[in-house]
């Protein structure tokens, strides 16, 4: 018996007693319950979900004939579902992560003898009514990668294709009382070539598991076509069935309230629904149809919808919309490839709450459920097939299981598999090929069998692009419907329209790589986008971190990335490249996703008086649900509020608002609108904050201006040393290094280590690219060198200093010279001026700036600029400016990877200080880019994971002329120019002043202040 399980190991069988392919539903045995559609509730369904009896094989060739009676194996007990590589510490296999390369040797369509593989084992009961005048079917709703199924250690069947349901007819091998259940699952077979997505490689019974008792006459399969004419408003649904022999049927359709609108007695179904209410992301109405066959009823969800190419742009119910998206795996820290329901529920708020109106299923289908739920919700879903070569590109030919015959069944099998199962899904409006993996015939008879199949929707590939389907088109022959590109600068997508021959819509189905610190160049690429109708938008890569989970000893979880397992190859920490964390707390990029992704737009028409011009960026609804409110604070304090009269703006449209601005208002001031969901929704709380817009209102400046000194200032030497006394406050300047090295305040220092200048950054994951530039010459291992020290001013209230220093690495030239005037006032403070030449030939640097740090318990802070959020250059669309108060730990972003995080671009003065409330102010004419942190950019930059970093007692405080931008370089295109640090002679100036936080104002108000 087992020398016979030799299909997983050609292309001969993909399937053996496998049912066909058929739309995901479940009986009910009655209508309410069948309404409700949790199918654990049915009488028909029962999950075999839950804790299964395991023994692991390290290699196939250690495999017994678990089928003999004789036969005897200890089992462990392990969940299912469940990756079974996530059980670290039963030591069965290791996770692997790696993204293009294949974990086993490429020789299509061979697998390695050393294959791993579970034996996975559960026993069942079935009374005897149960079996009775019915028939039992078992499903499996995804299995990696490949499986063979026994009850009662007789055969029953085998399948593959990791991501997709395959259903057996068990009646003939089940009896009356106790079954018992295996399946043998392989880490590798045949299919696997297919299924090198950019995912952590795991194995196991991955999605749930299920028996199904269903009426020996019943409906098998029904195709739901619910179509609109040209007008919108004529509805035909149409409803295809596959009966068993004389199986009598009756239907009824409901709208969403409930009411009759049409029922029928027998086994056609083909009606005219006149002006029905259409479904979309912003309205997804969903009518109810009700199937009744013998002893079931199937209910199903019916959305009226139009998906079409017109004149090279994509329509959704007429209207050119644009696809505001998101790319999603499949993850969860602890059960790896399984996804719970509550969890995919979970990532559907997240996406809603956040705007997000588009989901591609990269790089397979999902759990049939999830494309319900983006029914329920609102989603428009893109589903990919499991099919992904991505690492054929390696041996030379990349296209060789693509264009190779003897795998064209293979192709068309994951194509017909996912269009079966979610084709009366109306969420659905493209049917995505698979990803990576040339462009050759294989698709284009899966691209063919797909049109004829189903004409609602469009045929989506991303492998085929940059006119590489011209041929086909001049052919008369149309087999994609969209041009597809992933990482296309925005130049590149204006450059598109710019060729007559480019007549497809455009869509980005990858962009704004948000891996780490990122994305930072969102508001660049939708700019082109909202250009122009040809541009239909794009989803961001990705949604989610993959990571497995690893409690230490306070459960708290370690996430972990490719290459901590031992696992090779793999390639790091590319897999923790998402929007939220694993556990689902969204990043900071999520929230910049969400502010670009806005339902509407607030534009300055007249900001002094008040006037601005709200525009519905909606295609189908009113701003009726949402409410506009504004505050206006002048230097970070609250002086007016209201609400915005008027916002019931149309779809489309756009009108002006005005809001009263006090009279007599100084400093700085600035509006802020928030627009909440005001009405109820399923998917977000009452005043839930959808996006926000701030302007700055032009009055007259309001400074700080500090005391005059009592007393004159004091200057001592010792040795190479400066003592600069002002008051209280003594500073140390070194004639050997040109830095301060000491600030003593009221007897206590202030700094523990001189105030230099830096370059440097932790390399955000963003940087993956430019960092081995900045490397090679030297950035990360910078130190100073002294060519001139001189005082050029002494008099009572000031002394004046001017040193000239180079900044490089070993080597190769100075990265920089800069000439810094230190300027001590009998005030207290000392102002910082630079001028700063950079080598012309060195690469845009990753920031200019200097470091403080300062002693333990310097851990409160305050900064009036960019915030909450961190924000740089290219990265603050969700940040606003204010008064910000907050401590050195809370400002600190948690990347799975550590990296630059958490500065604030925009700052005008920040202060940090003790629990005693002594500490320094920092402030400037010009705005600045400040942070404070208990890690140096040099613990980051040597720090693996983030659960390994220890904090200082200290504070690092950076005050930067610039940082420059995140961008999204870890896969897109190259940081844009205008958000490189890349001047190569500029000035720089800020002040610093010891301070007590109680005796000063300027926490409590941002005005400005003036050192």
């Amino acid at each position: 018996m087992i020398d016979q399980l030799t299909f997983h190991q050609g292309l001969e069988v993909l399937h053996h007693n496998c049912e066909e392919p058929r739309a995901y539903f479940i009986p009910y045995h009655d209508k309410a319950t069948a309404e409700r559609g949790n199918r654990a509730e049915s009488l028909y369904f029962r999950s075999l979900c839950g804790t299964w009896d395991f023994h692991f094989f390290p290699s196939a060739l250690e495999l017994v004939d678990f089928t003999k009676e004789s036969c005897s194996l200890t089992y462990d007990k392990v969940p299912v579902p469940m990756s079974w590589q996530y059980l670290t510490e039963n030591g069965y296999d290791v996770p692997n992560y790696t993204n293009v390369v294949y974990p086993f040797p490429c020789d299509p369509p061979h697998v390695p003898d050393n294959n791993p593989c579970g034996l996975y084992r559960r026993f069942f009961t079935l009374s005897a009514a149960s079996l009775e005048g019915k028939e039992l079917f078992l499903n499996f709703e995804g299995v990696d990668s490949c499986f063979y199924v026994y009850i009662n250690n007789e055969y029953v069947g085998y399948s593959q294709v990791a991501h997709m349901s395959s259903e057996f007819n068990i009646s003939s091998y089940v009896r009356e009382g106790v079954n018992e259940l295996k399946v043998l699952v392989f880490k590798w077979c045949d299919g696997s070539y297919l299924e090198c997505q950019d995912k952590w490689r795991t194995s196991g019974i991955i999605r749930e598991v299920y028996l199904l008792s269903r009426d020996l006459e019943r409906i098998e399969d029904y195709f739901i076509h619910a179509e609109l004419d040209e007008t919108l408003t004529v509805g035909s649904l149409k409803v295809d069935f596959t009966l068993s022999a004389a199986a009598a049927l009756r239907w009824e359709l409901r709208d969403a309230s409930g009411s009759l609108v049409n029922a029928g007695v027998n086994d056609t179904l083909s009606i005219t629904v006149s002006d029905p209410h259409l479904w979309c992301d912003e309205d997804p109405y969903l009518y109810t149809l009700f199937l009744y066959s013998g002893e079931e009823v199937i209910c199903e969800k019916i959305g009226f919808r139009r998906v079409e190419v017109k004149n090279g742009v994509m329509l959704i119910n007429g209207k050119a919309v644009k696809l505001k998206g998101v790319n999603r795996h499949d993850s969860h820290p602890y059960l790896g490839s399984a996804t719970p329901m509550e969890s995919m529920l979970g990532d559907i708020l997240i996406m809603k709450k956040h705007n997000v109106n588009t989901v591609r299923t990269s790089h397979y289908p999902n759990d049939p459920r999830f494309a319900a739920l983006c029914d329920k919700y609102g989603i428009y879903m893109i589903d990919e097939a499991d099919l992904e070569t991505h690492g054929m590109y390696e041996t030379g030919d990349g296209a060789y299981t693509t264009n190779h015959p003897d795998w064209e069944e293979a192709y068309l099998d994951r194509m017909r598999r996912m269009v079966e199962r979610d084709k009366n899904r109306p969420a659905i409006i493209m049917w995505s090929l698979g990803n990576e993996s040339d462009y050759g015939e294989n698709h284009r008879q899966m691209a063919r069998w797909t049109r004829k199949r189903d004409t609602s929707r469009l045929v989506h590939y991303e492998g085929c692009n940059r006119g590489r389907h011209r041929d086909e088109i001049a052919k008369g022959e149309i087999l994609l419907d969209v041009e597809s590109r992933m990482y296309e600068s925005p130049r590149g997508m204006l450059q598109y329209l710019e060729d007559e021959g480019n007549i497809l819509p455009f869509f980005q189905c990858e962009y704004c790589h948000a891996m780490g610190n990122g994305p930072g160049d969102l508001a660049d690429y939708w700019d082109v986008i909202r250009s122009n109708d040809r541009f239909a938008g794009g989803c961001i890569w990705e949604m989610l971190d993959h990571s497995v989970a690893l409690p230490d000893e306070k459960l708290k979880p370690r996430y972990t990335y490719g290459g901590d397992f031992g696992d090779a190859p793999n390639d790091g920490n590319f897999c923790v490249d998402g929007l939220v964390y694993p556990d689902r707390t969204p990043h900071t990029g999520m929230l910049e996703a969400k502010q670009i992704y806005a339902p509407l737009l607030i534009a300055p028409e007249n900001i002094s008086g008040g006037l601005f011009r709200l525009k519905n960026y909606r295609y189908f609804t009113s701003l009726s649900d949402i409410t506009v409110a504004y505050t206006i604070e002048r230097n970070g304090t609250a002086v007016a509020k209201g609400v915005v009269r008027n916002t019931d703006v149309d779809a489309g449209a756009e009108t002006v608002i005005k809001v009263e601005i006090p009279e007599h208002l100084t400093g700085r001031v600035f509006i802020t609108f928030k627009a909440y969901q005001s009405s109820l929704v399923n998917w977000a709380d009452d005043r839930h904050e959808l996006c926000a817009y701030q302007f700055e209102i032009p009055v007259e400046d309001d400074k700080i201006e500090l005391t005059p000194a009592d007393e004159d200032i004091i200057l001592k030497k010792v040795g190479s040393l400066y003592h600069i006394t002002a008051g209280e406050t003594v500073y140390t300047l070194d004639s050997r290094t040109g830095l301060i090295t000491a600030i003593t305040d009221n007897g206590k220092a202030m700094i523990t280590e001189p105030i230099k200048p830096t370059v440097w950054r932790a390399p955000m994951d963003n940087d993956r690219n430019i960092m081995h530039h900045w490397r090679g010459r030297g950035y990360h291992r910078a130190f100073t060198k002294l060519f001139r020290f001189e005082m050029t001013e002494l008099s009572t209230d000031r002394a004046v200093f001017e040193t000239e220093l180079a900044l490089g690495g070993f080597i190769n030239r100075p990265i920089l010279k800069t000439v810094i005037r230190y300027t001590f006032k009998a005030t207290g403070e000392v102002q910082i001026s630079q001028k700063v030449r950079v080598d012309k030939d060195y690469p845009f640097l990753p920031r200019y700036g200097m470091q403080i740090v300062m002693p333990e318990r310097s851990e409160q802070m305050a900064y009036f600029g960019m915030g909450p959020m961190e924000a740089y250059v290219d990265k603050h669309l969700a940040a606003r400016i204010g008064l910000y108060k907050t401590t050195v730990s809370k400002n600190f972003e948690p990347y799975v990877k550590p990296q630059e995080n958490s500065s604030h671009v925009g700052t005008e003065w920040a202060s940090v200080w003790s629990y005693a409330g002594h500490g320094l102010l920092f402030a400037s004419d010009a705005t600045f880019s400040f942070n404070a942190q208990h890690y140096s950019a040099e613990m980051l930059t040597a720090t693996r994971h983030d659960y390994e970093l220890v904090p200082d007692k200290r504070t690092f405080v950076s005050v930067d002329y610039m940082q420059s931008g995140c961008g999204s370089n870890s896969c897109g295109p190259g940081l844009a120019e205008k958000y490189q640090l890349r001047e190569k002679e500029f000035e720089f100036s800020f002040a610093l002043k010891p301070v007590f936080a109680n005796d000063t104002d300027f926490f409590a108000e941002g005005r400005k202040i003036t050192l």
